[in-house]
Formats: C-alpha cells, sequence, structure tokens
C-alpha cells in the first residue's frame, strides 16, 4: 500500500464527522479495512474476532483479530454504511474491496479516465478519481444545455427534483373509504377506470382528483345547448292552453 501513491489508483478523500478519511478502491481486495488506529481515534464501537490472516498484495500476511459492523462513512456528503475488518496502518486509513462493490449492483468503469459510474439509492453516481480526488454527482436533473447558475440550483435542491419513491396510498385509501361511506361514490364494475391525482394543500392535506380527460376526449358532446330557463319563461308570455305534450 505504501507504493500506491506511484500509480494511478482510485484513492479518494471521505469523511467521518470532520474527520478526513484516506480511502483506497481496491477491486483487487476481497474485503473492506480501516485502519484500527483511525477506528479508535473515531471510537468506533470495535468487536472482537477469531484470529484472521490477510495476504496483501505483496504476498506478505498479516493477522487481524477486530472488527466494526456498519462502520458510517460520507464521500461528498451522500452517505455510505460497510461492515470492515480492521488492520494495523497501511497507505490509506480505508480500502473498499469486492465486498463494498458488490452492494452498488452493475458498475460502469473506465480505468484509463479513473471514472466509475453506478446507482445508490435509486440514484446515478459519477464518481472521478483525478489527482486523489472525487466528484461524486447526482445525475437525475442534470443536462448539458442547463446554464451553469440553473445546476448549482439544481444540485442545491435535489430532493425537490428527485424522482417521488412513494405515493401517499394512505391518504387514498382514507379519502376512498371516507366518501363511499357518505354515499357520494359506490362500487363499480365497469371496466373502464381512470387515473387518480393526488394534490397536496396548503395545509399539507391530500385532495384527490380524477383525471377525466381520456373519457371528455372521447364523449361526444351535446347537439343541443341546454335551454335557459329564462328564455323558456319568456316563450310562454301570452300563452294560456298548455297540453301535456307542451310539458313534455
Amino acid at each position: 500500500m505504501n507504493e500506491v501513491q506511484n500509480f494511478k489508483t482510485m484513492r479518494v478523500k471521505g469523511t467521518v464527522g470532520k474527520h478526513i478519511l484516506h480511502i483506497l478502491v481496491d477491486y483487487g481486495s476481497t474485503h473492506n479495512f480501516v485502519d484500527i488506529a483511525v477506528a479508535k481515534k473515531l471510537g468506533c464501537h470495535i468487536r472482537s474476532t477469531c484470529l484472521l490472516s490477510v495476504t496483501m498484495g505483496d504476498g506478505y500476511n498479516i493477522a487481524t483479530t477486530s472488527e466494526c459492523k456498519q462502520f458510517h462513512w460520507q464521500l461528498q456528503g451522500v452517505d455510505f454504511w460497510s461492515d470492515v475488518m480492521l488492520f494495523p496502518r497501511g497507505g490509506s486509513d480505508m480500502v473498499l474491496g469486492i465486498q463494498w462493490l458488490s452492494s452498488l449492483g452493475d458498475i460502469k468503469c473506465n480505468f484509463k479516465d479513473l471514472r466509475m459510474e453506478f446507482v445508490y439509492k435509486n440514484k446515478k453516481m459519477l464518481c472521478v478519481f483525478p489527482s486523489a480526488k472525487i466528484s461524486l454527482m447526482r445525475m437525475e436533473g442534470t443536462s448539458p444545455d442547463l446554464q451553469p447558475e440553473l445546476q448549482s440550483v439544481v444540485e442545491e435542491f435535489d430532493d425537490v427534483f428527485a424522482i417521488p419513491k412513494e405515493l401517499p396510498l394512505k391518504a387514498i385509501e382514507n379519502m376512498v373509504q371516507e366518501i363511499l361511506d357518505t354515499g357520494v361514490i359506490r362500487q363499480s364494475n365497469s371496466p373502464f377506470a381512470f387515473p387518480i391525482v393526488m394534490v397536496k394543500k396548503k395545509d399539507n392535506t391530500w385532495r384527490m382528483c380524477v383525471d377525466y380527460r381520456q373519457l371528455n376526449k372521447n364523449t361526444i358532446k351535446d347537439k343541443f345547448p341546454i335551454p335557459i330557463i329564462e328564455e323558456l319563461i319568456d316563450e310562454l308570455r301570452e300563452s294560456q292552453i298548455f297540453s301535456k305534450l307542451d310539458l313534455r
């Protein structure tokens, strides 16, 4: 590990709180490792394990008897958790191996440009490792046509532009049951159905709207307009005798 600085390696600076963590992303490592001195400094909960022998890249074996479950760190403000084994000081504070990489699912890598793309928590992430630095970007909401000032707003309020992951189903169920009980609607076996749009009101409650646009598009419009009552009364002026036909 002491020689990795001489090669183009995927090294990155992460954080644990205010503490900077020097991380090596290593596809040749089967497990994740953290320097035991760093773990103690961070106040991590260290668990004892049976004696484990770890073979390093140069064939040298080191022994470890401790681990840390669900070690929490951040890359550019994005939270990650993973189990790690603790080892004596090396060239990095932390090594992320296949144990962590396999949790990311499909990964697209370019080792020439030191770029790595993956999906994390339903968001596409792009990691760039130039000169031991990382740029971790959420790719949703980005566009090559966006001006830099607009792009900064999109990134700052990414939670607003993020794709919704859930629907207010409980609110829908409560509202449907309420209008069923009052008789506004009733059960239907019709083969046709229409989508519901939930709109949030200012008091944070939901209003249910039914989207009838497709129905309206295919409905034949009235050939004659609905009569206006005032015009009908005017037509009856001077009339004296009426038949059932008139009433009809």
